[in-house]
């Protein structure tokens, strides 16, 4: 409207200004919202303030606004604006130019790995409009362009904080020729970060490759994923009196492929590898060095 991009850091200005100094006197942005519904009346962002304004009083009000205040407060930091005023990344030529994009964050500190998740999300969600963009012929590439494959490698993945629908994203990105990749330290991490849906998250993932260790959640998830087998027995009891008689029985049981304990004591040059609709395999890890 004013010729300019708003970004994400205005937010926290605006919390400032959102209450009454004077009761009979609309704060600024009561103002800015009552500008706006002028120019574009009954606008989506202000049936919401309004919505906002009518359910939300005194105490539960406050609250609110303070949680919001609290959150944002990170943009107090003309550094951390400065990383958010403007899009220096033109994502929406990464699937026509051959890009590599690294995301740095501190393994020590997690107070602005939002911002990785904010990106990541960003990201995703331009590519996929502009993927769909050109399948269905909205928009039309340059002669000799096709769209490139997009890959995600997200190591840490536990640790950036959680990134909105992540599991639709799993879901659907294949056709879009985008996939993500998953890197996690143990099963648990995903359990305490999506404690509703990391299964969802595992399960949509075409193939599962566990490089080896033993936290015990994840050995057992394992285990029970690789499945059972089945074995013979043969048992022979023999008896020691007078008349002295042997006898000789075989049954079949159902033992686990891999059994928790065995996974955990894999070797270190060992790996196995789960593929959707696949049994089980187990191999030799590749040697990087010799690539």
């Amino acid at each position: 409207e004013n010729d300019y991009t708003p970004h994400l850091g205005m937010i926290a200005d605006m919390l400032r200004l959102t209450e009454r100094k004077d009761p009979k006197v609309p704060s600024p942005v009561e103002m800015w919202f009552e500008e706006q519904n002028e120019r574009i009346p009954n606008n989506y962002a202000y049936k919401q303030f309004t919505l906002f304004n009518d359910l939300y009083k005194s105490e539960t009000r406050m609250s609110v606004l303070a949680i919001a205040a609290g959150r944002y407060s990170i943009f107090d930091h003309e550094q951390v604006v400065d990383m958010v005023r403007e899009d220096t990344m033109d994502i929406e030529s990464w699937n026509e130019e051959k890009t590599a994009v690294f995301i740095a964050i501190p393994e020590t500190s997690d107070t602005y790995n939002f911002l990785s998740a904010i990106f990541l999300a960003t990201a995703m969600e331009v590519l996929r409009k502009k993927a769909d963009e050109v399948l269905t012929g909205e928009r039309i590439l340059a002669i000799g362009k096709k769209l490139l494959h997009i890959r995600f490698l997200i190591d840490e993945f536990a640790n950036i904080g959680r990134i909105p629908n992540i599991d639709k994203a799993l879901a659907t990105f294949r056709s879009r020729e985008m996939s993500i990749v998953i890197v996690l330290q143990a099963l648990d991490q995903l359990k305490t970060m999506y404690k509703n849906g990391w299964a969802t998250l595992v399960n949509t993932c075409d193939s599962f490759l566990f490089l080896g260790g033993d936290e015990k959640e994840t050995t057992e998830y394992l285990s029970k994923r690789a499945g059972k087998q089945t074995i013979s027995l043969k048992k022979t009891s023999v008896s020691r009196g007078r008349q002295g008689s042997s006898s000789e029985s075989k049954d079949k049981t159902g033992r686990d492929l891999l059994t928790p304990d065995e996974i955990g004591r894999l070797k270190g040059t060992d790996a196995l590898l789960f593929i959707s609709g696949q049994f089980v395999y187990k191999d030799k890890k590749y040697t990087v060095h010799e690539h």
